[in-house]
């Protein structure tokens, strides 16, 4: 009996402690995404709900359905896409948005790729600052 006690309280400590770790880890992520936010994406991103200005409001993004907020004059080539904004795919496009869209004009019976996006953030390089936006995002804008 004493041994499955020691054992138990074993457990309920590394299950604390990489509780408290991966908190603490969060933490640090989010607050790096804070910085890199400001820096790359605030100048035309708000995260208040419904502030759609020069881009989109980033408020509630994860989750949300690409091109749906109202009265935001996405492009073509967003607004044919029919994807839910996952921490998957946003990472994805963090690291390269021109290649998440792409659309095809037919200019006299020839196709031209074009880029479907008006933002010119080339992306993250480190996925790791993908990754931190994210985390921020998650905390402030509505998906903590």
């Amino acid at each position: 009996m004493r041994r499955s006690v020691s054992l138990v309280v074993l457990v309920l400590t590394v299950w604390i402690a990489g509780s408290v770790a991966w908190a603490e880890e969060s933490v640090t992520s989010a607050i790096a995404g804070e910085e890199l936010f400001d820096n790359n994406c605030s100048a035309c991103h708000s995260l208040d709900k419904g502030d759609s200005g020069i881009a989109p409001s980033l408020y509630g993004v994860i989750g949300r359905h690409v091109a749906s907020l109202p009265n935001y004059g996405y492009s073509a080539a967003i607004k044919a896409y029919d994807m839910v904004w996952t921490e998957d795919n946003l990472k994805r496009y963090l690291l390269n948005p021109q290649a998440q869209f792409r659309c095809h004009n037919l200019t006299m019976g020839h196709t031209q790729e074009c880029l479907g996006i008006r933002m010119p953030f080339r992306g993250f390089a480190d996925p790791k600052e993908a990754d931190a936006v994210i985390a921020y995002l998650k905390v402030v804008a509505g998906k903590n």
